[in-house]
């Protein structure tokens, strides 16, 4: 079986060993020449774009990786304020010179800083009851936040799906994809994740849910 739990937790144990080690892990990260082409002509354009990602590869590591390269992006928290680990979480990313948003009451943040030009990045893969859209995922189904579409509809913003996953070197490769514009962002990147974890299912560490079906 692909999904036994063992992958996981080993998996989640190299990922903990790796985020003491935050720093040099950033510097295994690197991105593929299509993503610098995309996220350069992105850059140039000066207009907000969501940056889509999932909770797969190396996320903390990527997103420093990406700072260190020059591409700024605010952060939406995708635990509760008073949650122990958002509050380490928190800290670090601000650390790291990234802006983060409080996952409740920040919608009308998020329109304004995407309208202003500012990149903002939200995971697509964090369960939810409200305003939630039903995606069949892994043979199972799941509840995800629909906030995704609605900024994308509200603010006409270009959505990119950004991922990391690590090679059999132990470096970690940044990939990012144009979603397409006639598809509704959420369901084409969770659909893009399945892919993914399907092919080295490992390296999707997600403790929260797990597909119901």
């Amino acid at each position: 079986d692909a999904f036994l739990p063992t992958h996981h937790y080993a998996d989640l144990g190299r990922r903990l060993f790796e985020s003491f080690r935050l720093s040099r892990t950033a510097h295994r990260c690197v991105l593929t020449a299509e993503a610098k082409a995309l996220l350069g002509s992105l850059e140039s354009r000066g207009e907000g774009v969501l940056v889509l990602s999932a909770h797969f590869g190396h996320w903390e590591a990527m997103g420093l990786a990406l700072h260190r390269l020059g591409y700024r992006f605010s952060v939406v928290s995708t635990l509760g304020k008073t949650d122990l680990l958002n509050t380490f979480l928190k800290r670090l990313r601000s650390r790291l010179g990234l802006r983060v948003f409080d996952q409740k009451g920040c919608a009308s943040e998020l329109v304004s800083a995407l309208r202003s030009g500012e990149h903002v990045s939200l995971f697509i893969d964090v369960p939810t009851r409200v305003r939630a859209a039903q995606l069949s995922f892994l043979g199972g189904t799941v509840e995800r936040s629909t906030v995704v579409n609605r900024l994308a509809n509200l603010t006409n913003s270009p959505c990119i799906f950004v991922f990391n996953r690590r090679t059999k070197t132990g470096m970690y490769q940044i990939s990012a994809e144009r979603v397409p514009t006639d598809m509704e962002p959420l369901q084409w990147c969770h659909a893009r994740l399945e892919t993914l974890v399907r092919t080295t299912p490992s390296q999707w560490v997600w403790l929260l849910d797990k597909p119901r079906g």
